[in-house]
């Protein structure tokens, strides 16, 4: 859980975005009001924002009711990466947990209910404003850890034994090339479980798998699994993923 005294160093840095929450300012309001064709305006105005700081805004505007809404259509990449951790992770000792990219905490949510996991659980982001309605969750993190995933990561290396990124891996979020890098952090024999989408990603997509096939040929990892899905399962337009699961080598 986030402490007082990280609580406060927090408030007083990001104090413009925190001002929201402890009514110092207007709150954000919600725009969406659980109707999907506003909800998926939300959705793609951050997967296919021109830029990533313009994502980024838009994961400002959107957060209040980011996860009101993505249960509105039924969004299952969590659920799905958790099954995925369950199945993976039976006969392991999983104590340290890195969720990359953890937005509002539907992945911490989820281990926490379904996975029943009650070992360590660090989350990182680049949006204080998800970042902060994650903290309010009591889901018990140890970090909570504002960084836009690009160069070096603010943790030790061979210091988690699963990294899980859901929903990040695509364009304007965090590069593919970032890979290597997430895979540091892992132990050896540890997992890299993450998804990306299988479609509407530009060459993306492709070049993330060429990375991946170059990360195997070179010993680093080994591919365990792939599972596709269909995204949002009350959604008219079937937009497709899959979970990835890969041992470090």
């Amino acid at each position: 859980m986030l402490g007082r005294p990280v609580l406060n160093r927090l408030r007083a840095y990001y104090k413009p975005i925190l001002q929201r929450y402890i009514n110092l300012s207007a709150p954000i309001s919600s725009t969406t009001n659980g109707n999907k064709n506003e909800i998926y305006k939300s959705i793609n105005s951050v997967v296919h924002a021109p830029d990533a700081v313009t994502s980024q805004t838009n994961y400002d505007k959107w957060a209040k009711t980011y996860d009101g809404d993505l249960d509105v259509v039924a969004s299952v990449p969590a659920l799905k990466a958790i099954e995925s951790f369950s199945k993976h992770t039976q006969h392991m000792k999983v104590e340290s947990v890195l969720d990359v990219g953890a937005g509002t905490g539907r992945v911490g949510h989820h281990l926490r209910n379904d996975a029943k996991y009650e070992g360590v659980i660090d989350i990182m982001d680049a949006n204080m404003e998800m970042l902060y309605l994650a903290s309010k969750k009591n889901l018990n993190f140890r970090n909570i850890i504002r960084h836009w995933v690009e160069g070096e990561l603010p943790v030790r290396d061979e210091s988690y034994d699963v990294m899980m990124c859901v929903g990040s891996f695509i364009p304007n979020h965090i590069p593919f090339t970032a890979l290597p890098i997430l895979s540091k952090c892992v132990r050896k024999e540890g997992l890299l479980i993450f998804t990306t989408r299988v479609q509407s990603t530009g060459s993306y997509k492709s070049e993330f798998d060429k990375l991946l096939a170059g990360m195997e040929l070179n010993g680093a990892i080994q591919r365990l699994d792939i599972t596709e899905f269909v995204h949002f399962e009350k959604s008219e337009e079937k937009v497709y993923s899959a979970v990835y699961v890969y041992k470090k080598l």
